[in-house]
């Protein structure tokens, strides 16, 4: 408490000898860094912010404008004040400033509406990763205002700034996912999206949204959204970045039949404690019902004994079903186990088969095996090589939720 109250006493000091800085950091501790305050001391943290604004002080200038366009603590509400110094600090390159500024633009707030210079204010603050003015500038491209209507800007602009968490951003692009606007339509995208939108404020639009969804998606579609939610949480985009509640949508999609990700969670520790044993059990429930990435998963615990006795001849035989899914991982360890006979008998025409299908995806390590095994084939069995790779076509399985 003593060295608080020096702290302060320092402060104040130094923001009455003139230090913008300070004045601005008393303007927000007086407003307690945005929390309800009285009438008395958001007119006290407008006095600092306002002596601050008028030294140049750019943050200082967009606060000072919101107090003005809000009017809390003042006698009247001034919009054309609003503008004048978020104009100031927006030149500064504030991009607080200059979403606000677009802001008012759009909305003919204090200014004649003008939504050209609405996206241009949006555009900069936008550029600097503000969200707010990420998805403004996206509904500026949905709906033609200030800029020609092109969906796929507007979807660029939206994912931008959902995943940033602005749900308004999330519940659009979901949208934009249903309806095929800007985006391929991907039902389980739109699912994901508007899930993310409901949990952030609990959006009621969301929600709406996501019940009407839901009676067209099946089991599978579902459980698979589940999972993308819990990859979303995982990686901090779209969601507050949290392992433990990632694994919790990621143990969802599992009982619902997508169990791939939840393997992933026991093999690496991430949201509960590390337990290969346990990450091979989810892996061959999702590699049972098909899932190509569970069949690579498996095959590699079989390969190298995690979770279960090394054995080559199961690791080549779920490597196998994941490269005849188009997988280009296994089709390079597919390619491996033929060389180097591991699992499988030694065969250089399946060899070069398995690498050149993985090569023609752009896998570097299956390219740089093609040589080799080339030299060690005769022609007869190049040939029969290159046409078995002609004539293969992946061979998607379907997926299953029991």
């Amino acid at each position: 408490m003593v060295m608080n109250s020096i702290a302060n006493k320092e402060l104040e000091k130094a923001a009455t000898a003139g230090d913008a800085e300070a004045q601005f950091t008393l303007g927000e501790r007086e407003c307690r860094y945005g929390l309800s305050v009285s009438s008395k001391e958001y007119a006290e943290a407008i006095k600092w912010y306002r002596k601050a604004a008028e030294q140049g002080h750019a943050e200082a200038q967009h606060r000072l404008g919101f107090c003005y366009a809000n009017a809390k603590g003042m006698w009247f509400r001034n919009k054309g004040e609003a503008v004048k110094w978020w104009r100031k600090s927006a030149e500064q390159n504030n991009d607080l400033g200059q979403c606000s500024l677009g802001v008012c633009y759009a909305e003919g707030k204090g200014v004649p509406q003008d939504y050209t210079e609405a996206v241009k204010w949006f555009r900069r603050a936008a550029e600097q990763n503000n969200a707010l003015a990420q998805f403004s500038l996206g509904g500026c491209y949905d709906k033609g205002c200030g800029v020609p209507q092109d969906y796929a800007e507007a979807v660029e602009w939206y994912r931008k700034a959902a995943n940033q968490c602005n749900d308004y951003a999330q519940y659009n692009l979901g949208h934009c996912y249903a309806n095929g606007k800007g985006v391929t339509m991907d039902i389980i995208e739109a699912h994901k999206w508007f899930q993310l939108a409901s949990l952030m404020r609990g959006f009621e639009l969301a929600k709406k949204a996501l019940s009407i969804i839901e009676l067209k998606m099946t089991p599978e579609q579902i459980a698979e959204a589940h999972s993308s939610l819990g990859i979303c949480y995982f990686n901090g985009q779209g969601a507050p970045k949290n392992h433990a509640v990632a694994e919790k949508w990621f143990r969802k999609a599992a009982d619902q039949g997508n169990a791939t990700a939840l393997g992933f969670c026991y093999e690496n520790g991430w949201g509960v404690p590390q337990d290969y044993a346990e990450a091979v059990k989810w892996y061959r429930k999702a590699a049972g019902q098909g899932h190509a990435e569970a069949q690579s998963c498996l095959g590699f615990c079989y390969a190298k004994g995690q979770g279960t006795p090394k054995d080559y001849t199961e690791a080549a035989k779920w490597f196998r079903k994941a490269a005849e899914q188009g997988q280009a991982d296994d089709q390079c360890n597919l390619g491996q186990s033929y060389e180097f006979g591991l699992g499988v008998p030694k065969d250089y025409v399946q060899a070069y088969k398995w690498y050149n299908l993985a090569s023609a995806q752009g896998h570097k390590p299956a390219k740089k095996n093609l040589p080799f095994v080339e030299s060690l084939m005769t022609p007869n069995q190049f040939a029969e090589a290159q046409r078995l790779s002609r004539e293969f076509q992946p061979r998607k399985e379907s997926l299953s939720g029991n």
